[in-house]
């Protein structure tokens, strides 16, 4: 069992609208066809209960029509006719301890958020520049040998990866 602890800066109050504002920016910057009067108020109350249930690990969200879609156990099921197929996700990030600590100081510090693109190696391969590349790279705990061998393998799947995305 996980548990939530909400961080506190300014009371409950401002902890949401900080919480509401960096869902909100951050689906304005993943989803292309986005538009500000997608966004209802009653989107406020679902992105809120997200960051504070327990049960609710992960987040989907795409472009429905003229609305957003939410779900928080599967990926969007698109239609050949959908508005948009790109979808984004967030996904709670625990501490060592197995908790979810939501700091409202440091929002994107406690949830791994990305894009999925149509073209899914297209965005497979952004998410390894954009993130994990970064971290394997800066990783000074791997043994020498581990960590050029692993590097080779990496340059090698990047290149291929680079290659099926662009053919």
């Amino acid at each position: 069992m996980v548990n939530t602890v909400l961080g506190q800066i300014d009371g409950i109050k401002e902890g949401r609208n900080e919480c509401v504002l960096y869902f909100k920016d951050s689906i304005d910057i993943f989803l292309d066809k986005f538009d500000n009067d997608f966004w209802k108020a009653e989107y406020d109350e679902l992105v809120w209960n997200y960051a504070n249930n327990n049960d609710q690990m992960i987040m989907f969200i795409w472009c429905d029509e003229n609305k957003l879609a939410f779900d928080f156990f599967n990926p969007p099921k698109h239609k050949h006719q959908a508005v948009d197929t790109d979808f984004c996700y967030f996904m709670k990030v625990p501490t060592v301890e197995g908790h979810y600590v939501i700091d409202f100081s440091n929002l994107s510090g406690c949830f791994v958020a990305g894009k999925i693109q149509n073209n899914y190696l297209k965005g497979l391969l952004n998410q390894m520049n954009n993130t994990y590349i970064f971290h394997f790279i800066r990783d000074k705990s791997w043994p020498d040998n581990a960590k050029k061998e692993f590097m080779g393998q990496l340059h090698r799947f990047m290149a291929t990866l680079t290659e099926q995305a662009y053919a």
